[in-house]
């Protein structure tokens, strides 16, 4: 019995050991998100302030212009108002960067071929899973031209199907861990037409 009672102890002290591991990593990624969605808000600030509000009307080149901004070059800004979400969108993604904003993976808008990764923080692209077919999604770039998109499909995908996603046929490509980190939500989008 001693021994049943003993045993019982340890459980229950390895029980709270557990928890108290659990409600430690949940606090950390909770911290997380919030560094990075106020990082996103500092570098929004300054975007917003040196993004012209008008588009030139020259021929554009196929390479997206840059805005250079506490040592690292963003292509503009995503907007998706269904999720309330404004971020700025790095020009190059690694996971460094991936804690401070949504990065471009590969291509431009102007190529019609852009892949952009987040984190599936809160801050971030976390609720990208809740998008439905019709949804506006809305590009600033840095010289101001805003590109608008309309979402055509939702997939969730493993995470060795990158060349899926990155030779799409759709225009804009936009994609996060789902909450266990084992596969991807991606959202594929389509320029709107302007007639």
């Amino acid at each position: 019995m001693e021994k049943k009672n003993r045993m019982a102890k340890l459980f229950s002290v390895l029980g709270m050991i557990f928890l108290l591991a659990a409600g430690l990593l949940f606090s950390y990624n909770q911290y997380q998100s919030w560094q990075a969605g106020k990082e996103s808000t500092e570098i929004l600030n300054h975007l917003e302030t040196s993004i012209p509000d008008s588009k030139c009307n020259k021929e554009l080149s196929p390479e997206m212009p840059t805005e250079y901004v506490d040592g690292y070059d963003y292509i503009g800004v995503i907007e998706i108002p269904k999720l309330a979400i404004e971020l700025p969108i790095m020009a190059e993604w690694d996971y460094p960067r991936l804690r401070i904003a949504p990065s471009r993976h590969y291509g431009s808008t102007r190529t019609n071929d852009l892949v952009i990764a987040a984190h599936n923080y809160s801050s971030h692209f976390g609720k990208l899973d809740t998008l439905t077919i019709g949804d506006e999604i809305s590009i600033t770039e840095a010289d101001g031209r805003v590109v608008h998109y309309e979402l055509e499909k939702m997939q969730i995908m493993e995470p060795t199907r990158v060349e899926e996603v990155l030779n799409s046929d759709y225009d804009l490509a936009l994609y996060t861990c789902t909450l266990e980190s084992i596969t991807r939500v991606v959202a594929f989008a389509n320029e709107k037409s302007t007639e």
